[in-house]
């Protein structure tokens, strides 16, 4: 990012920063939250979750944690990921910041039921309706397939079936040897536009306007800064 920091305009701008991260927030939260395959994990967590209670100290005073401090936690872990991107950069131009908070995310949620459990729901709920084998089993192979073909799962398993993936890096293989012989040669760089891009990766393509940052990123890591990256249409 460090060739690309100084062309973009919302970099450093606090207002800018503070409501999209919380925008982004508010988003993803809710996205993630009621995602089915979690929805799935979470009912059979938490008769795990009450067992374990009567048994383990940890889990009966929830790891010493209450509702509000594990729901805040939840959303400031989203914000904190967001923020140094925004400020950064003015975008969320890196997909891999929403992963590491998608990680801390899950592992919050799970405590987050725990105490939800221990202080709120437990003493309403009393005791949790028992699953049958056969709902446990169909709650099983729902989150088998929920996994793999919800979401980015699906959107993976399509580009590899239906070979956009095999093909997308076969264009990927051929533009680096593009540029690595204009580097060489010194010598004008035209590549071509990316064909069908697969669904499961994010793209930055290359723009018409080769003072674009994106255009100069690609010159500055092959070492050809002054010579434009220019895309044929």
């Amino acid at each position: 990012m460090r060739c690309a920091a100084a062309l973009f305009a919302d970099a450093h701008d606090a207002l800018h920063s503070l409501w999209w991260s919380l925008l982004q927030t508010g988003r993803f939260a809710l996205t993630w939250a009621i995602d089915p395959a979690l929805l799935v994990c979470s009912a059979f967590y938490l008769p795990l979750s009450r067992r374990l209670a009567t048994t383990e100290l940890r889990f009966a005073r929830a790891f010493g944690l209450n509702p509000w401090m594990t729901s805040t936690a939840l959303l400031a872990v989203i914000f904190l990921c967001a923020f140094p991107a925004y400020w950064g950069t003015g975008i969320l131009g890196q997909h891999r910041t929403m992963n590491v908070a998608y990680c801390f995310f899950l592992l919050l949620w799970f405590i987050n039921l725990t105490a939800w459990d221990v202080h709120v729901f437990s003493k309403r709920w009393n005791v949790l309706p028992r699953l049958s084998p056969v709902v446990v089993g169909l709650l099983g192979v729902a989150l088998i397939l929920l996994l793999n073909l919800d979401g980015n799962g699906g959107d993976t398993a399509r580009d590899l079936v239906t070979g956009r993936a095999a093909r997308f890096d076969g264009q990927m293989e051929h533009r680096y040897s593009l540029l690595e012989q204009a580097r060489i040669s010194n010598s004008l760089v035209m590549l071509p536009a990316t064909m069908d891009p697969p669904l499961s990766l994010p793209l930055y393509e290359l723009h018409d306007d080769p003072n674009h940052w994106v255009n100069q990123c690609y010159a500055h890591y092959f070492g050809m800064e002054g010579r434009p990256v220019q895309v044929s249409r």
